[in-house]
């Protein structure tokens, strides 16, 4: 049995520490691992467990491959002391030869068939932090054949679980910022709008894929070699700048949004930009960053973005060469080009149209063309 001394504890207590803080879970298998060898524990796992599927993802675990999908999909079900687990509450242990009969575990089908094999005999089950529909909790297990965790272990134990408490929580609220912020991402990324996001020296610290597209095309929008903004034309320069710095200046903080709306003319020919400037971020919003920031909505209206003719199936019961019609009409084209690109006649569009101006409840072709125009693509 491996010796249990405060400088294995304290260097564990580290990795903790340092786990909660990464963006990878590889410290937390270390970390577990150290645990276990610290203890000499066999299988076992430091998990996530989301309360509204009922499973369980680990962060560390020294169990064979495959098992955790396993364990939720077909072990979990079959664990005869699972309410005694899912009544833990935070800092709350579940202990196996402590709180359910040796006898009602040697003769479930669970050890029989599954755990007996595995080493699971002597469990210990702790719910480190229990908040809202996640919980997180660490096992340790030693097989039959081997006496249950000695006071030793367990005062190293209770060391350790007080700091895993303790940074569980952390890594808890890091790991739903982190997945908030991949999800506002994801939403900006889907916009058929342009979004830039500037600091105070106007560089660009954001930029969405249709923004990307635009300043890739360069009709109008571009970046300079220091990474600012740039547009095409000297007026269009002038007035950004000025907007930019309004936005920026010492008028504008103290949580006052100021905003600005201008038009940006494009070498093409086509149709200007609209730009919709407005500050997003106060002072301090990060630590490494002393300015706020401005959002830059761009709209093209050269570009109409249409839903799918599945969506206008799917929200008002179309049928397919209903959507077809309905989605033509609201691209620009009129009646008898649709005529044309269908191969049909106007009476059959006219018959076509009754239908779909009662399924939409709009009465005039420019009612279901503004309709079908503000649905999402």
């Amino acid at each position: 049995m491996a010796s249990i001394t405060e400088r294995k504890i304290y260097d564990i207590i580290g990795d903790i520490y340092a786990s909660a803080s990464s963006d990878s879970n590889d410290g937390w298998q270390d970390t577990y691992v150290k645990i276990c060898s610290l203890v000499s524990a066999g299988p076992g796992s430091l998990n996530i467990f989301d309360k509204r599927t009922a499973t369980y993802t680990p962060l560390g675990d020294t169990n064979h491959d495959g098992f955790v999908d396993e364990f939720n999909s077909h072990y979990y079900s079959l664990l005869p002391f699972r309410k005694n687990i899912e009544a833990l509450h935070t800092g709350q242990t579940f202990d196996r030869e402590r709180d359910f009969s040796d006898r009602a575990y040697l003769e479930s089908e669970l050890y029989r068939k599954y755990f007996g094999e595995m080493g699971y005999y002597h469990i210990v089950h702790h719910c480190l932090i229990d908040v809202d529909s996640v919980a997180s909790t660490i096992t340790l297990s030693r097989p039959k054949s081997r006496p249950n965790f000695g006071k030793v272990e367990r005062r190293a134990l209770t060391m350790i679980i007080r700091h895993l408490r303790h940074t569980m929580r952390h890594y808890i609220d890091l790991s739903n910022a982190r997945w908030e912020g991949r999800l506002s991402a994801a939403a900006f990324e889907r916009m058929t709008h342009g979004v830039l996001v500037v600091d105070a020296a106007h560089r660009i610290v954001y930029s969405n894929n249709r923004c990307d597209e635009m300043i890739e095309i360069g009709d109008g929008l571009g970046i300079s070699q220091d990474g600012r903004i740039k547009v095409t034309q000297s007026n269009d320069a002038r007035r950004l700048r000025s907007a930019l710095d309004g936005i920026f200046s010492s008028h504008a903080k103290g949580g006052k949004q100021y905003g600005a709306a201008m038009q940006v003319y494009r070498t093409s020919g086509a149709r200007p930009y609209q730009l919709v400037i407005s500050r997003i971020f106060e002072t301090n919003f990060r630590q490494d960053r002393d300015e706020p920031l401005a959002m830059i909505v761009v709209t093209d209206p050269e570009r109409s973005v249409l839903p799918s003719d599945k969506v206008l199936v799917d929200l008002f019961d179309m049928t397919a060469a209903e959507a077809r019609i309905s989605a033509l009409l609201a691209s620009g084209m009129d009646i008898n080009e649709v005529c044309k690109e269908l191969q049909i006649t106007c009476n059959t569009i006219r018959t076509h149209l009754k239908r779909i101006f009662s399924k939409t409840d709009t009465h005039r072709q420019s009612e279901l063309v503004t309709l079908i125009s503000r649905l999402p693509s």
